[in-house]
């Protein structure tokens, strides 16, 4: 089967290298491999001729500036992906920046609920934690205090 590059791809369909690219990253979905695209060993994507026409079939590559007559007036997953990708960054960074303020919060209820009111799995969390403390600490001091004794 003969297959493409990219920029072979680009230049059949008439659309920008740059606006595939995108495409294969915004809209990973869109693209099935080994139909689309194969991947050589190198890593390099290679388009198959199904995916040379698909990209033809896109809304983007249509140069025509009349109206179409389809039924579907939702926009393309394209077109979608324009508008969603600003509005979706802005509340993903807004709800990272949310979650790393709330945790330290979150965690301290959490234990002093844990503590109050612990659940069957909790309590058995906790008294293994208490235990290996225990444990740890008396293998680490016992050393220690044997050694700190004067042989005299």
């Amino acid at each position: 089967m003969e297959t493409y590059t990219t920029q072979q791809a680009a230049e059949i369909t008439g659309i920008p290298i740059g606006t595939i690219r995108s495409w294969m990253g915004r809209c990973p979905g869109l693209f099935k491999q080994n139909i689309h695209f194969v991947i050589e060993e190198s890593g390099r994507k290679m388009w198959t001729p199904t995916g040379i026409e698909f990209l033809k079939t896109r809304p983007a590559t249509n140069k025509s500036t009349e109206p179409t007559n389809d039924d579907d007036d939702s926009g393309t997953e394209a077109d979608f992906s324009d508008f969603l990708e600003p509005i979706l960054e802005a509340a993903s960074k807004q709800l990272a920046h949310q979650f790393w303020r709330e945790l330290p919060v979150r965690t301290l209820q959490r234990i002093q609920q844990m503590r109050i009111a612990p659940t069957v799995e909790e309590r058995e969390l906790m008294q293994q934690s208490v235990d290996d403390s225990l444990r740890i600490g008396t293998f680490e001091l016992a050393p220690t205090y044997i050694r700190g004794l004067p042989n005299e």
